[in-house]
């Protein structure tokens, strides 16, 4: 059997391999890697699903004569695929306002379930919080997605009604709102993409991502308080939870001020003048979480609250106006 790579072909020696699925799997392998995914797999000329659970994939090697595989880098997966989802967004929007009821089913839900498992992927690979993407009206991608969930899981076996049909095309409304969101901070958190855009590009989408992280920040004050008043009422893992989400925003802002500083260029520069405060608010606000986090698993619920209230709400109080001035400033400078 013959294996071509991107139309080039390989030398690849099968060692246990009997079925066409063992092979893919090992091709799968090797592909991830070098932060590669297959996109197509095509077998003595016929396309063949990337699915291995399908009958072709159970087929003998020893009777193929040809495999011919292309594969993509994951970045330029991921963006096919946020273009994609964005346009399964369009079309199932399209069969609920046509409502024959034939569509309003299995179809239409078929279709939310990929847009769902889709958005999720891509933000895998682009690593993104989806608590981290916030539009300007305040709301965030975690909310939508999570919404989403629950109408997959309510009408899992039955058929959809007027209610579930209203609740879908909003929650499909939202989630196509956020593609723009998540793909300028796609492009600011992953080298490869940032590469290529403009200075211009890269301070338009720069600002767009600390808005985000400015707004989810101005959210998370009250989140303070949450976490004392659910430890003072014995709700830990409600507790656990927003701390985790804390941190989560603190490495997304992290994140983005080492990539600025590491990249140089425009919106470096915008940066440099709230650098030093910003840096060293964020070191003290890591060194108590942390405490925090400690105190957490040693049970120590009075220590945890103490710190939320008394040093970590503090701190992140002064950090917000930082975000403030440095959008502004990015404002100016785009």
């Amino acid at each position: 059997m013959d294996i071509l790579i991107n139309n080039e072909k390989i030398n690849y020696t099968l060692e246990r391999e009997k079925g066409l699925g063992e092979v893919i799997a090992s091709l799968e392998s090797l592909a991830h890697k070098h932060n590669s995914v297959i996109e197509s797999i095509q077998v003595d000329n016929a396309e063949v699903p990337v699915d291995y659970e399908s009958v072709d994939f159970k087929r003998r090697v020893d009777a193929i004569r040809e495999l011919r595989v292309v594969v993509s880098s994951s970045l330029e997966a991921a963006l096919n695929t946020a273009l994609a989802t964005g346009e399964l967004i369009k079309d199932a929007l399209g069969e609920l306002s046509a409502k024959p009821e034939e569509l309003l089913c299995d179809g239409v839900l078929e279709k939310v379930s990929l847009i769902y498992s889709g958005l999720n992927q891509v933000l895998s690979v682009f690593s993104i919080k989806s608590g981290a993407v916030v539009r300007k009206d305040g709301a965030g991608l975690d909310e939508s997605l999570a919404r989403c969930g629950r109408l997959l899981s309510e009408y899992d076996r039955r058929y959809l009604d007027e209610k579930g049909e209203c609740a879908i095309k909003k929650v499909l409304d939202e989630l196509f709102a956020f593609i723009p969101e998540i793909l300028m901070m796609a492009a600011v958190k992953n080298d490869p993409l940032f590469e290529v855009l403009s200075d211009k590009q890269r301070v338009l989408f720069t600002r767009a991502t600390v808005r985000s992280l400015l707004l989810r920040s101005g959210k998370s004050i009250r989140t303070f308080e949450h976490i004392g008043e659910n430890i003072q009422v014995g709700n830990d893992k409600e507790a656990l939870d927003e701390i985790c989400g804390l941190a989560e925003l603190l490495e997304e802002i992290i994140s983005l001020f080492g990539a600025a500083k590491r990249r140089g260029g425009a919106a470096a520069e915008v940066f440099e003048p709230s650098a030093i405060r910003i840096e060293g608010l964020l070191k003290d606000i890591t060194k108590h979480l942390s405490a925090a986090e400690d105190a957490f698993r040693r049970v120590d619920l009075v220590t945890v609250g103490d710190l939320f209230e008394y040093e970590l709400k503090p701190l992140f109080e002064k950090f917000i106006p930082l975000l403030v001035e440095l959008e502004n400033r990015m404002e100016k400078a785009g």
